[in-house]
């Protein structure tokens, strides 16, 4: 998958662990997430059933964002697909999702 940024920048999503590839999971889902994985631990699930649910609720909730290095642009993904776009304020000078300093 890939997307041409409005910049002109190629942003690819070919492979793992991308610096400028996030997951986003929004506030509302958050907790009853975190809150259904408890109750799997606290079952005593199995090591397999547990790492399932906890990808499941993991990959259900999250919607995939990255951010274009060149300009900062932010992409989020939509259900259907699509991407809402934002746009930084002030000029780009990093990248604010996997900033390590």
């Amino acid at each position: 998958m890939w997307i041409k940024c409005s910049c002109g920048n190629p942003i690819h999503d070919i492979t793992d662990n991308i610096p400028y590839k996030a997951r986003f999971i929004p506030d509302k889902l958050w907790f009853g997430m975190l809150d259904e994985i408890c109750a799997g631990v606290e079952k005593g699930l199995p090591k397999e059933e547990l790492t399932e649910l906890i990808y499941d609720k993991i990959y259900y909730n999250s919607k995939d964002m990255y951010q274009c290095m060149k300009c900062g642009r932010i992409y989020i993904e939509d259900k259907d697909g699509s991407f809402a776009v934002f746009e930084p304020e002030k000029n780009f000078d990093g990248n604010v999702i996997f900033d390590t300093e």
